[in-house]
Parts: C-alpha cells; sequence; structure tokens
C-alpha cells in the first residue's frame, strides 16, 4: 500500500513500514508466534514475518484469504479455477495473482490457519494446517441470565451488521416468511417483527437503524425472543452468539458458520434447504411453544455459548496451536 507523505514529500509503503515496525517490537519482546486477525498482506508483508524467523498464526474470519478478492464468494465459483477472468474486475491479473499469492501463504509450513467455524474451514479445501476455534463471547456476557420468561406477543428479531438490503444477511428471506406467517394468521397482537439495520421495512413493529452502541444492542436483544439469521453465508455470527448468551433462541439457514453456535433443537433451528416455507415453519414453531418449554430452549441456549465460547475455552485453544506451531 503506498501513500504521499505530505509532510517529506515522498512515497511510503506502508505494509513495509508497518511490517518493519512489528518485527522490531516482536524481536525486542522475543516473540516466538505472531497472530494475525483481520488482516491482509497488503498491509503487512507475511512472507517478511516468515524469513525473520516467525512463527505465523492467521485467524480466518471471512473468505478474503480464498479469494483473488472478495471476503464471501455469494454465487461465484471462480476461486476454483483460481481467480482468472474476475468478472468484478477489469484488470483481470489483479484477481488471479492475489489468489495465488494467498495460497502461497496460507500453505507455508510456517503458518497455522484458524478458522471461526467448521463451515469456513470446509470452504478452504486448499489450504494446510487447518484448526477450527470460534471467536470469543465478550466477558461482560458471561454472567448474563436465561430468560425465565417470553413475551405476548413473541418478540422476532433480525439484525443485519449495517444493511438490511445486503443479500448475504437474508433479509428478503426473512420478509417472505414473515409475510407467510401474516397470511397464516399470526398479527402484530401474536408476533411482533424488531429489525436493526439501516432503515424501517413493511413488515418492522420497531425499527432500530444502524446501533453503534453495544449496551443499547444488548438492552434490545434481552428485550426479544428469539433471533432469526438466515444469512446465505456467514463465517460465524457474533450477533448470533452475543444473542444467545441472553437466552435467545437462534434460527437460521443450515451450512452456515452460525451452527456452531447452537445445537439444532435444542437451542435452535437450523432451516434446512434454505426453504422460506421452512423458515416460517421454524419460526411459527417457537409462537406455538408452552412457556416451560421456551424456558428450556432458552437456558440451553444460553449454557451452551458460555460452555463452549467462554474466554477461558478460546484462550486454551489457541495456546495449544501456539505449542504446537513452536514445537515442530
Amino acid at each position: 500500500v503506498l501513500i504521499k507523505d505530505s509532510s517529506k514529500g515522498v512515497i511510503v509503503n506502508i505494509s513495509e513500514s508497518i511490517t518493519n515496525k512489528l518485527i522490531k517490537i516482536a524481536k525486542d519482546k522475543k516473540v516466538d508466534v505472531i497472530n494475525l486477525h483481520w488482516v491482509c498482506y497488503l498491509q503487512i508483508d507475511i512472507n517478511k514475518l516468515i524469513d525473520s524467523g516467525f512463527r505465523i498464526v492467521i485467524t480466518h474470519h471471512d473468505m478474503w484469504w480464498m479469494t483473488g478478492y472478495c471476503n464471501y464468494t455469494h454465487s461465484c465459483v471462480g476461486y476454483i479455477r483460481g481467480c482468472t477472468n474476475c468478472d468484478l474486475l477489469q484488470i483481470k491479473a489483479i484477481a488471479k495473482n492475489d489468489f495465488q499469492s494467498k495460497e502461497s501463504i496460507i500453505n507455508n509450513s510456517n503458518v497455522q490457519n484458524v478458522f471461526v467455524s467448521n463451515w469456513l474451514n470446509d470452504q478452504f479445501k486448499y489450504a494446510k494446517n487447518k484448526n477450527v476455534i470460534g471467536n470469543v463471547l465478550p466477558s461482560n456476557l458471561e454472567n448474563i441470565y436465561p430468560k425465565t420468561s417470553f413475551s405476548n406477543p413473541l418478540r422476532v428479531l433480525f439484525i443485519a451488521a449495517n444493511y438490511l438490503s445486503d443479500t448475504r444477511k437474508g433479509y428478503t428471506d426473512f420478509e417472505k416468511a414473515i409475510k407467510i406467517l401474516r397470511k397464516r394468521g399470526f398479527n402484530k397482537n401474536q408476533m411482533k417483527v424488531i429489525t436493526i439495520g439501516d432503515k424501517g421495512t413493511s413488515i418492522s413493529d420497531e425499527s432500530w437503524g444502524l446501533i453503534h452502541d453495544n449496551k443499547l444492542m444488548y438492552k434490545i436483544i434481552s428485550n426479544c425472543d428469539l433471533v432469526v439469521l438466515p444469512s446465505e453465508q456467514e463465517a460465524f455470527g457474533q450477533t448470533a452468539l452475543e444473542a444467545a448468551s441472553h437466552g435467545l433462541p437462534i434460527i437460521s439457514f443450515s451450512d452456515t458458520g452460525i451452527e456452531d453456535i447452537f445445537i439444532d433443537e435444542k437451542s435452535g433451528v437450523s432451516v434446512k434447504e434454505k426453504s422460506i416455507e421452512f423458515l416460517a415453519d421454524a419460526i411459527e414453531k417457537f409462537s406455538l411453544l408452552s412457556e416451560n418449554d421456551y424456558i428450556n430452549y432458552s437456558k440451553f441456549s444460553s449454557d451452551y455459548v458460555k460452555s463452549e465460547f467462554n474466554s477461558s475455552v478460546i484462550a486454551r485453544k489457541y495456546i495449544e496451536i501456539y505449542k504446537k506451531i513452536i514445537n515442530e
């Protein structure tokens, strides 16, 4: 990455500058392993880190490292052929070269790859040295109590990271499922729809817009009964993790990373075949539960994520990888 340093009137290689600073800090601290999150090789020269004697752990939070350009593949399968003739980029060679550079790094013997879900791990067919460790539950959520009742009407929550128009997050499918339920007779006195995203919609009974305040987000979550996250592709699902800690059962489509966060039919429902009708059926299921059955779902949801994704558990898993790569 090159930018112009106006104070010196020269072009500065940011990647080289950051990499050199990181190497100096790591050597001063006598570091053996460098664990990189949310970083690309345009920001840091990972080959230079390896050549400097460091062992590298790359934690993958999306599909960026398996494509020539994209964070998620959506319906594109161009990565299977090495991202040649990319339809997105005018300069076709960029995607191909990008793909090849990434492939060589994540298959280096001095690199361990950590994927935040089993689904994401399965997508990286060509990667070596593969491990699966989920994201950590924020420590302030480890002592949240599960729900002891549900609302009347049932409060159904949909959360988009930013834009409801992001097709990957599945809002359109959620909207269609809600409209099916309205036709089945589930009116606003039986089920309320709460959305978090950039704008309100025709099916929203409460719309909160974009939220950047965690306390407000958690307050909204705690006042809901069910979270529906029908993403087309999802590497993990931090929102699902945080909602589950509050005792919300989860509904998601099968074959995404969200499935690691709940147990089907115990703390949520995994909707097969990405069917809109089945999605509506799953939401209807929770609207018809007895209070005792709902409380069982809520307790299991909360207990499961607190036992599987607490900071102690996640830290131990990383420590084992660090030990392994040091001893190789």
